[in-house]
């Protein structure tokens, strides 16, 4: 199993490599709101990434190091970096990125960047009221991270575990009716409450979580949706739920659904196939965001697995 997430985990990591260009929120022939997105999420890959990279081989260390490289060099663009301090309110977006950046690249000469940040994410809680649960949950974790990272403090779990108790964690687990939007809702209120794997959760309090996790997982292998597949085997590894049979059959089918270019495909969920695709611009956005998921899946199962 491992010599097979070794190939498949390159030939993904070489596809983003290659496509570096269309992560970038700089350029201006990009649609500036989804590179932000794409931008963001680059850095959520790099941080796990950055946590296996001795565990690939030489060429797929050079391929993650050069995506660092490219985001850095993004991060420390005025540019960039004035738009934390411009628009608080979306610390969301911008703040992930300079997290994930903070984890696995903090150095003396990222400094005035290091302020930039400090004196930004604690005006990021001026936001709607209606923001449900989970999204809530990923800002706290954002500060709460950026805090760590910049003041050497421990992450400051109490606001993460009072939001959880309104979340869909704590709800009776009707997998049957569940929309994709609850399903994202799970998916990403684990992903902040076991700081991606880095913290143990209380099933006592989450009752049937584990069974939950893995209908909701082979639901998706039956639809043939690879994203919301993926982040299941994410939530599995960050709860340390390893029933060997049932995880291999996911992640076998998640490697055999890898493509010949390196992508993961996204699911299609009423869209048309990719035969009406013509623009390159179109595959990379449609394909990214799932492909960026199953690399996680797979590392994450390394890290806490194998």
């Amino acid at each position: 199993m491992f010599s097979q997430i070794t190939i498949a985990l390159k030939n993904a990591i070489k596809w983003l490599y290659s496509k570096r260009m269309y992560f970038n929120p700089l350029d201006p022939q990009f649609d500036e709101k989804q590179a932000h997105k794409m931008f963001s999420e680059l850095q959520f890959i790099l941080s796990e990434l950055s946590k296996t990279i001795m565990l690939w081989d030489i060429k797929t260390q050079k391929y993650i190091r050069e995506l660092q490289l490219f985001s850095r060099n993004i991060i420390c663009n005025p540019e960039y970096y004035e738009l934390l301090q411009k628009y608080p309110s979306r610390f969301r977006m911008y703040g992930m990125a300079s997290l994930y950046f903070l984890s696995y690249w903090k150095s003396e000469d990222t400094d005035f960047i290091q302020n930039v940040i400090r004196k930004t994410y604690s005006t990021a809680y001026s936001i709607s009221p209606e923001t449900p649960p989970f999204r809530m949950m990923e800002i706290i974790y954002c500060i709460c991270g950026n805090n760590y990272y910049l003041n050497d403090k421990e992450y400051e779990y109490s606001m993460l575990d009072r939001y959880a108790e309104f979340s869909i964690l704590n709800t009776s687990y009707d997998v049957s009716n569940y929309t994709i939007f609850d399903e994202y809702a799970i998916t990403h209120s684990i992903f902040y409450l076991t700081n991606m794997g880095e913290r143990s959760i209380d099933f006592d309090k989450f009752h049937n979580l584990e069974d939950c996790l893995y209908a909701l997982a082979y639901k998706n292998l039956l639809v043939d949706d690879l994203d919301l597949l993926g982040e299941y085997v994410i939530d599995i590894c960050c709860c340390k739920l390893n029933n060997s049979l049932l995880l291999q059959g996911l992640l076998n089918y998640i490697l055999n659904n890898q493509r010949q270019d390196g992508i993961f495909p996204a699911p299609l969920r009423g869209r048309t196939s990719d035969e009406v695709i013509i623009d390159n611009s179109q595959y990379v956005i449609r394909h990214y965001h799932t492909t960026l998921v199953c690399i996680l899946a797979l590392s994450i199962y390394v890290r806490q697995f194998q």
